[in-house]
């Protein structure tokens, strides 16, 4: 893995999107935007949306796997691109657009 999902970033919202608060519910087709950082932290960021597909609440702590959907600018640096698969953790999901 060539990247790191950060928990805190600044990023502007669609109309249709709002912030995620820490006990909000997150449900498999909702999108999420999450932030990766590449291994090496001085290259630049990238802040993208990913659909959630699905979430296995048998895992502590719980999976949530997601699709990115977005064209990347930084492929070449984190190693992410649209349609790649990864796991999310739910502190690392900044805001939402609900299904």
């Amino acid at each position: 893995m060539k990247h790191k999902l950060v928990r805190k970033f600044d990023f502007i919202l669609p109309r249709e999107a709002q912030e995620l608060g820490p006990n909000e519910p997150v449900k498999s087709g909702d999108y999420v935007k999450v932030c990766a950082v590449p291994a090496d932290a001085s290259e630049p960021r990238e802040i993208f949306w990913v659909q959630i597909k699905s979430i296995d609440v048998s895992t502590d702590p719980v999976t949530w796997r997601a699709q990115v959907a977005n064209d990347l600018r930084y492929t070449a640096l984190h190693g992410l691109k649209d349609g790649d698969w990864l796991n999310v953790p739910r502190d690392r999901m900044a805001a939402i657009v609900r299904s």
